[in-house]
């Protein structure tokens, strides 16, 4: 996975990942200092709940987690007497799935991209806008789609739908989210950092999938 994550990278563009932004020495050692005593201060304690060794396997499972409480609050929202578990049940396991994808991509962004700490940091959040993004979401409605035993057309047809709305709905609440993430966290606790976050987007994206898809309505008519 991490090949084929590092692959994509290659394409983004050549300024990006050469951003080289410069701050005055004292700005530098006040950022650092600041940095370090939030980290110290307010994820201290976490840091000491979270076994490194096991921590692919903890980011899969809170993933998998939010993605079913995300629905859950979802469908209370929409007022229904009994819970679809079928329905809760496919965002559950396309969180699975997109968990150990999380992992390794942060693993990737803190391998592959260094420099001064604002530069790394916006290129961190550039390229996760660009990359990491746009194939979440394809991920989500193709995944979703196939768990509903639709056909990768009729998926298809509801990501080209779908796709700009939600994407757009990304950037207004990741890039802040993410800056916070890259500038404060430790790289072993982003993901969980994330899922924080995560909760409110998957109640956004399950609304997302579950409205009426007007594309997908017109395939079975034609049919």
């Amino acid at each position: 996975m991490t090949r084929h994550i590092s692959f994509l990278l290659s394409f983004l563009p050549h300024r990006i990942k050469r951003l080289d932004l410069k701050m005055p020495f004292q700005l530098q050692q006040f950022v650092r200092h600041a940095t370090t005593t939030v980290r110290v201060s307010l994820l201290a304690p976490g840091m000491k709940l979270v076994n490194k060794s096991r921590l692919l396997l903890i980011n899969t499972g809170s993933t998998s987690a939010i993605y079913l409480l995300g629905d859950i609050c979802r469908q209370k929202l929409e007022k229904k007497e009994q819970l679809d578990w079928a329905r809760c049940t496919r965002m559950a396991l396309l969180g699975f799935v997109n968990g150990p994808f999380s992992h390794f991509w942060y693993v990737l962004l803190d391998k592959r991209i260094t420099g001064s700490v604002l530069a790394s940091i916006l290129k961190k959040v550039l390229a996760d806008q660009t990359v990491m993004a746009p194939l979440s979401i394809v991920l989500f409605y193709i995944g979703m789609g196939l768990l509903e035993r639709k056909t990768l057309n009729e998926s298809s047809l509801e990501l080209k739908e779908k796709f700009w709305d939600t994407y757009k709905a990304d950037w207004m609440l990741w890039p802040a989210a993410q800056c916070i993430n890259f500038f404060v966290i430790p790289g072993h606790l982003r993901v969980t950092y994330v899922n924080v976050v995560l909760l409110g987007w998957t109640i956004y994206l399950s609304y997302m999938k579950n409205k009426a898809s007007l594309g997908f309505q017109k395939s079975l008519a034609n049919d």
